[in-house]
């Protein structure tokens, strides 16, 4: 396979660095896009590493629109072309759980902010450069709560998570003749770069709700969602043939016990 550009949001750790290492891995050309230049340094890093050619961080606040068009603008203009698009920037933003009736309408605007709004606003920025040339793929890192209530972030991620399925459907259709793929993947509890749930999650009490949310299964790894993602692009295909792949376009990774069998939602 021909050496690729792949753009990663909130590829300064966790998953969003482990997918952009999958990347490099397989001689792609990886932007990592963060706040932490720092971060984004390290995981550049890494991602030579591995063996990504002319990889590059470029930093941006994905609350921010007009920082978004301008970072998606960099990034053609130094590399000349996005053939992939990661969209990973997100997470919960409150530090407990809350009920509907307890959630301020700051937390759940900033919630929705994070994991839905700034999707749409990369693909915005993004798609009409892939539709110029009738190729590209686009995979959004969802969540088990696009599927189920959230015992740990609360209702604005579930909603949020939910809203982000139905915009991959939409932008699936969409999107379809012209050559592009999107999809997206439905991870469930995900250990923390410091292999500890509890870390993330502030004490014993919260780990073991989030050991209870996640039911018979035991929390994943990064490494199992970079091996899911970082195949899309094997299969890039032509604009004709686009809309084979509409409709399994949200694949979870939530089962991640030996021999269990993938949960595939279709539309």
């Amino acid at each position: 396979m021909n050496s690729l550009v792949a753009l990663v949001t909130g590829g300064s750790r966790g998953i969003g660095r482990a997918i952009c290492i999958a990347f490099g891995a397989q001689g792609h050309t990886v932007v990592p896009v963060g706040r932490d230049a720092n971060a984004l340094a390290e995981t550049t890093r890494l991602v030579g590493k591995a063996g990504g050619v002319d990889s590059a961080g470029v930093t941006c606040d994905m609350h921010d629109g007009a920082a978004i068009e301008e970072m998606v603008r960099t990034v053609i203009a130094r590399h000349g072309r996005i053939d992939i698009l990661v969209n990973n920037a997100g997470g919960g933003t409150s530090a407990r759980p809350m009920t509907s009736d307890e959630t301020p309408d700051a937390d759940w605007l900033d919630t929705l902010d994070l994991n839905l709004t700034s999707v749409f606003r990369t693909c915005k920025a993004v798609t009409p450069h892939m539709k110029s040339r009738r190729s590209g793929v686009i995979v959004s890192v969802a969540s088990i709560a696009s599927r189920q209530p959230s015992n740990l972030s609360g209702i604005a991620y579930t909603a949020a998570k939910s809203g982000l399925a139905g915009l991959n459907r939409h932008l699936a259709k969409e999107l379809g003749p012209f050559g592009i793929r999107v999809n997206a993947v439905a991870p469930g509890i995900i250990r923390a770069r410091t292999g500890e749930v509890r870390h993330l999650y502030r004490g014993r009490a919260r780990c073991d709700q989030c050991a209870h949310s996640a039911g018979p299964y035991r929390h994943g790894r990064g490494s199992r969602i970079r091996r899911r993602i970082s195949r899309v692009p094997c299969r890039l295909v032509r604009a004709r043939r686009a809309h084979r792949y509409q409709r399994r376009h949200v694949h979870g990774v939530a089962r991640v016990t030996r021999g269990a069998r993938r949960e595939n939602t279709d539309s």
